[in-house]
C-alpha cells in the first residue's frame, strides 16, 4: 500500500471517528494522571506530542486544558478534525497551541521537549522493524520525568493475523524503553464490534473482532 492509499484510509476513518472514544483502558488510566497533574499546577509541563493523533477526541481537553498539543499523522484531515467541534470563540483561543505535522512516525522531525507522548492504537500500523528508531526519537525529546503512554497490539489480535498491523509480546516491551521505567502494563483480550458502513445499502453493520491490546505507561528515568 502506498503513501497515498494509506492517507485514504486514514482520513476515512478520521471521519467515521470524530467525537468517538474507542475503548480500551489506558484512555482512563491517562486521564486520571492528567487530572492529577493539573491539580499540582506545574506550568511548566504543558505539551503533549500526539503520535496518531486521528480525529484528536482525547488531545481535544488538553487544548482546553491549557496544554500545547503537537500532533502526528499521515492523514491531512487529522490536521483539522481536532478543531471541528470547538466553538469559535474557544478555537481562537487554542488556535495557537496546536501544531499539526503531517508525517509518517517514522520520519518525524520533532523540536524542543515534551511532557507527555502519547500513541493509542496508532504504532502497530507502523512497521515493527521502524519502532527503535520511533522511540529513539522520542527519547531525544523528553526529560526525566515525561511520560510515554502508549497501546500495543498481541498476537491474537485479528488484524495482526490478517498482517494489517503488528504485534509485541509483553517480553519484548521492556527492551525497547531503555532509560525508561515502565509503571503500567495491562493486556486485555476480548472481542469487540467494529461499525463499518456497507456500499450499497449505507448501512451500519459491526464486524466482531478479537482485540488484543497491551496498554503501556512509561516514565522517563534518564537521558
Amino acid at each position: 500500500m502506498d503513501i497515498i492509499d494509506l492517507e485514504k484510509k486514514w482520513n476515512s476513518y478520521i471521519e467515521e471517528t470524530v467525537n468517538t472514544n474507542f475503548k480500551h483502558t489506558l484512555d482512563e488510566v491517562v486521564r486520571q494522571m492528567f487530572k492529577n497533574f493539573v491539580k499540582v499546577g506545574n506550568n511548566e509541563c504543558k505539551r503533549i506530542l500526539s503520535l496518531g493523533i486521528g480525529a484528536g477526541n482525547i488531545e481535544r481537553e488538553y487544548l482546553l486544558n491549557g496544554w500545547y498539543v503537537t500532533g502526528v499523522d499521515i492523514a491531512d484531515k487529522a490536521c483539522d478534525a481536532i478543531l471541528h467541534n470547538i466553538e469559535n470563540d474557544v478555537k481562537n483561543r487554542v488556535i495557537e497551541r496546536y501544531e499539526f505535522i503531517w508525517s509518517a512516525f517514522e520520519e518525524v522531525k520533532l523540536s524542543g521537549y515534551y511532557n507527555y507522548v502519547i500513541a493509542f492504537n496508532s504504532l502497530p500500523y507502523s512497521f515493527k522493524e521502524d519502532l527503535p528508531n520511533i522511540i529513539s526519537n522520542v527519547n531525544n525529546h523528553v526529560l526525566p520525568g515525561s511520560v510515554f503512554a502508549l497501546t500495543f497490539f498481541g498476537d491474537t489480535h485479528d488484524f495482526v493475523k490478517k498482517t494489517v498491523c503488528y504485534g509485541v509480546s509483553e517480553e519484548e516491551i521492556p527492551l525497547l524503553f531503555t532509560g525508561w521505567e515502565i509503571k503500567h502494563i495491562n493486556r486485555v483480550i476480548e472481542t469487540i464490534n467494529i461499525p463499518y458502513v456497507t456500499m450499497r445499502k449505507k448501512k451500519k453493520r459491526y464486524n466482531p473482532v478479537v482485540w488484543d491490546s497491551i496498554d503501556v505507561i512509561a516514565v522517563k528515568i534518564w537521558r
